[in-house]
């Protein structure tokens, strides 16, 4: 119940991506805002509004009708959102490098030790991502973490959604060791490199769980 929260609608919102983003919400699930306002003891009024934002956010897709659904991303806009996260991280590594200091390593290190905790693959994309987040924290480029982390909402739903087991655990560690390693040596290059292979295996996971890939591995509209 969010009735006595000062913004409803925008209790709302986080409600519903948080459900969404953890893969709870499903693509193509129906959202009936009575359902919803009932769920969360709030009026539709802020529901609607909540609606507009997470389309505009392009987790829910709304129909002429008004009906509104869980979106399906198409291959092509996880494409889109893959090249954007390269582009993006790759400056916030490069900002980083260089400007760490002990205390903000040793911060790095403990989401690293979290990682190895075999918890299930929402308490491994949620250390992944602060993971990143103590990586890049050092550019100071808050703007552009907020940015990375709502592009990875659209993707990260579909890995968490297959409710598959974290794959190949060991080999994720040792690409975040791996990385850890060349950032604590100013490696810019090999840093760059490293990034940009474990954004590509992530992209790889994504795109082996979209439904109708083509053969040719080009993508879809």
């Amino acid at each position: 119940m969010i009735r006595s929260a000062p913004n409803a609608a925008a209790a709302v919102a986080e409600h519903l991506r948080d459900q969404i983003v953890q893969g709870l919400l499903r693509p193509g699930v129906l959202l009936r805002q009575e359902a919803v306002a009932a769920e969360l003891g709030v009026s539709r009024i802020p529901v609607f509004h909540a609606l507009a934002k997470l389309e505009s956010e392009g987790l829910i897709e709304i129909s002429p009708n008004r009906a509104a659904f869980v979106s399906t991303p198409s291959a092509r806009r996880c494409l889109e959102i893959f090249d954007l996260r390269r582009l993006l991280e790759g400056d916030m590594l490069a900002r980083a490098i260089g400007q760490h200091t002990q205390r903000s390593l040793r911060a790095v290190r403990a989401v690293m030790l979290e990682l190895e905790d075999d918890e299930g693959p929402r308490a491994w994309i949620a250390a992944d991502r602060r993971y990143y987040a103590a990586l890049y924290g050092p550019a100071e480029r808050d703007l552009t973490l907020l940015t990375i982390q709502n592009l990875r909402n659209a993707v990260d739903r579909i890995y968490l959604a297959s409710e598959l087991p974290v794959l190949d655990r060991d080999a994720w560690i040792d690409r975040y060791q791996t990385l850890f390693d060349a950032v604590t040596a100013e490696d810019r290059e090999r840093s760059a490199h490293l990034l940009g292979e474990t954004i590509g295996a992530m992209q790889a996971l994504v795109a082996s769980l979209l439904p109708d890939q083509p053969a040719n591995g080009t993508t879809g509209s």
